[in-house]
């Protein structure tokens, strides 16, 4: 089971130099073909808090931003949206961040019923 042994790869060798990679590979598994959008995200956030100066933290961040808004979870995407401007400010995706999910959370939320 490829799974298991991410997980695995994820526990005892996070240090390894494929680590970052390997738990991208899983996250996107998680996400796409297992239908399991937490555990993806699981491993995404692993990726930011363990490996938060590599390329990856930074793909991890815009997926975990990309998932909130694919579930509808506009609060959630309003953190990571300013989550990802703050600590990747000069990212190729910064436009799609600000600009395009910006103005997609902005129009939810609005339309959303007072809580």
């Amino acid at each position: 089971d490829p799974l298991k042994q991410y997980q695995a790869l994820q526990k005892g060798y996070k240090t390894a130099l494929c680590a970052p990679r390997a738990m991208l590979r899983a996250g996107v598994l998680c996400v796409g073909h297992l239908d399991n959008d937490k555990l993806g995200c699981d491993f995404f956030k692993f990726i930011e808090d363990t490996f938060p100066a590599s390329e990856f933290a930074e793909q991890a961040l815009f997926y975990r931003l990309t998932v909130a808004i694919w579930d509808k979870k506009w609060d959630d995407a309003k953190e990571l949206r300013k989550l990802f401007a703050e600590r990747h400010p000069s990212s190729s995706r910064i436009k799609i961040v600000q600009d395009e999910y910006g103005q997609l959370i902005a129009k939810k939320l609005t339309a959303l019923p007072d809580k």
